[in-house]
């Protein structure tokens, strides 16, 4: 059907209709008012109910010999939301879409709306088979502007309906928000690729084809203070929750002894925001007249019956009850929409009292006070600038502290060893250098080839040594090297310059490029200068004294300046010589006349 459906509608086979020609028709028909295009999308289809098109241990069909590999992997969407680095791993229940996967399949034109996952979470889709899924998507950071541009667009949707944008019910074409300044990227996404989404990111798009696909959702550690602010986020739209992300906290704090300490770290920081914030409601509360208080285990009852019923958040560590209305509650936030009573009528029902949570949090602090100190360190060291910069050996202590201490392999140890191996080939060239021992550089070609550092190279390379994060002994030696290979050149370019320059003067310039190992352009026109040089110096010597002067020496000479590079001083001097010469000749041929005559 799905395949009749767009051959039909585009008059040609199905794998020859061009993705951009479906783009281009889907968003002429959703501009369009007078024209309608039905189309059916298996959307949200439970795999707990129907299967996985990933394989499962005792799930409903029998794994193929070849697919066992695939039963634990990270890539199975089944395994991905409960692994160790996913934070969903601490929510107990099995929820549909989050921990448990979905399925979708699709259609040419079927579609999903722009939206961000439940709480803030990263999604992961993958295209089991069929035509490609087309996506756009705006980062997270733009997620506001996005929103903003929305309303102030469709303002009369957005009064009515705050939370539309979490309904999937809304489309704009992704131009019109490009218009507006919102950035925008776009991918068409084919059988057996990923499509991976994250925090508060919008994402929209449709099927080219008919397809089949499946997502779940994760939340790595970096989430935690993002699911935070969407709590307060859903709260102020009036919109449920997923789960408590209170409750979420404390089951991890309870497992502080054997807690990843980068997870700890952060859950640390996140629990110190949640008992503050519940310091302070409790203690309005108090102040505001609720005297009554009684512990309330709600975790363990369903979600639907411990939502405010004011802003619909779930409520875990603390709600306000009254007699009058047996069944309802309100968060602290909104202990003044619970009900017309008296606030002395109210009681404080509480699952932790604040002694119950510090000892919580002073468990998970100390489990991730090392890690925490040592990850500051190594963040400080990484952002030094100039005379703050630390040494390489204080980066190779940092790296042998985190392997002794068994902190995880993360980004930050990952960036750590990466610029501490940098900084340890940059640190070894450098000596190199600076022993006068020859460079190994990659060229172009892809092979390898011994040559010397040219005096720009060794400029890029003294930069790329103050750039590094760490400090190497060996940068201010380099530098001082460099110094003296640009006074050397400054000194060669007034030489050079000069007419006739002094063959001593030339020679102790190569003397002091002798501990130069770079390729130097001054060089060889250096030693061209000191041969004519030289020359000149005999010329001068010789003419000096015409007396002494020969026919033979001036042939000579001659000889010697006819193999020298041409120089307007030589070529003068050869001018002169040669003149001197045929006069000389002539006389010579003059006085033997003579001789003869006589």
């Amino acid at each position: 059907m799905a395949d009749s459906f767009k051959s039909d509608y585009f008059n040609m086979p199905v794998h020859m209709v061009p993705t951009e020609l479906v783009e281009k028709e889907f968003w002429r028909l959703v501009s369009t008012i007078e024209e309608d295009v039905t189309v059916e999308y298996g959307a949200d289809i439970a795999s707990k109910e129907f299967g996985s098109g990933f394989p499962i241990r005792e799930g409903r069909f029998k794994v193929a010999p070849e697919d066992e590999d695939y039963l634990n992997c990270g890539w199975n969407l089944n395994n991905m939301p409960v692994m160790d680095p996913s934070v969903l791993t601490h929510v107990t229940a099995d929820i549909c879409g989050m921990k448990l996967p979905w399925l979708y399949v699709g259609m040419c034109f079927s579609s999903f709306c722009w939206h961000i996952e439940d709480h803030w979470s990263y999604s992961i889709n993958y295209l089991h088979w069929g035509e490609p899924k087309t996506w756009y998507g705006a980062p997270g950071y733009a997620a506001e502007q996005l929103e903003e541009v929305m309303k102030k667009l469709a303002p009369e949707l957005f009064e009515s309906q705050p939370d539309l944008l979490h309904q999937l019910v809304t489309i704009m074409n992704p131009n019109t928000l490009m218009s507006h300044g919102v950035p925008i990227y776009r991918t068409n996404q084919c059988a057996g690729e990923f499509v991976i989404t994250f925090p508060r990111a919008y994402h929209s798009g449709f099927n080219q084809g008919f397809n089949f696909a499946e997502a779940v959702n994760f939340c790595t550690v970096d989430w935690v203070p993002l699911g935070r602010q969407c709590v307060d986020h859903y709260r102020l739209l009036h919109r449920y929750c997923v789960f408590s992300h209170d409750e979420m906290i404390c089951k991890i704090a309870a497992k502080a002894d054997t807690l990843d300490v980068v997870l700890a770290s952060a859950v640390q920081k996140d629990m110190a925001i949640m008992i503050k914030e519940e310091r302070v409601l409790r203690e309005e509360a108090r102040k505001k007249g609720v005297l009554n208080a009684a512990r309330a285990e709600y975790d363990l009852l369903p979600d639907d019956e411990r939502q405010c019923a004011k802003c619909r958040t779930t409520c875990f560590l603390s709600a306000v009850t009254c007699p009058c209305s047996p069944g309802a509650l309100v968060c602290l936030h909104h202990m003044q929409d619970l009900c017309s009573c008296p606030v002395q009528n109210y009681t404080l029902k509480y699952r932790y009292t604040l002694d119950d949570l510090y000892p919580m949090m002073n468990a998970i602090k100390l489990r991730a006070e090392s890690y925490d100190d040592w990850a500051s360190h190594v963040t400080e060291i990484l952002e030094a600038k100039m005379d703050k910069k630390r040494s390489l050996d204080e980066f190779r202590s940092l790296i042998e502290e985190s392997e002794m201490k068994k902190f995880p392999d993360n980004d930050l140890l990952r960036h750590l060893r990466l610029v501490t191996q940098d900084a340890e080939k940059c640190a070894s060239v450098a000596q190199q250098l600076l022993n006068g021992k020859r460079q190994t550089r990659y060229r172009s070609g892809g092979g390898k080839s011994q040559n010397q550092l040219t005096v720009e190279e060794l400029q890029a390379f003294v930069r790329q040594l103050y750039t590094l994060p760490c400090s190497i002994s060996q940068a201010p030696l380099l530098k001082d090297l460099l110094n003296r290979v640009q006074d050397f050149q400054q000194h060669s370019k007034r030489v050079l310059s000069e007419d006739a320059p002094k063959p001593a003067e030339i020679q102790e310039l190569l003397d002091v490029s002798f501990d130069f190992d770079l390729e130097l352009p001054e060089l060889p026109v250096l030693r061209e200068r000191l041969e004519q040089a030289r020359w000149l110096e005999g010329v001068q010597e010789a003419t000096a004294d015409p007396v002494g002067l020969s026919l033979d020496t001036m042939r000579r000479l001659i000889d010697q300046g006819v193999g020298l590079s041409p120089h307007p001083s030589v070529e003068k001097a050869m001018a002169r010589l040669q003149e001197l010469l045929t006069v000389s000749e002539h006389w010579e041929d003059q006085a033997r006349g003579l001789l003869k005559a006589s």
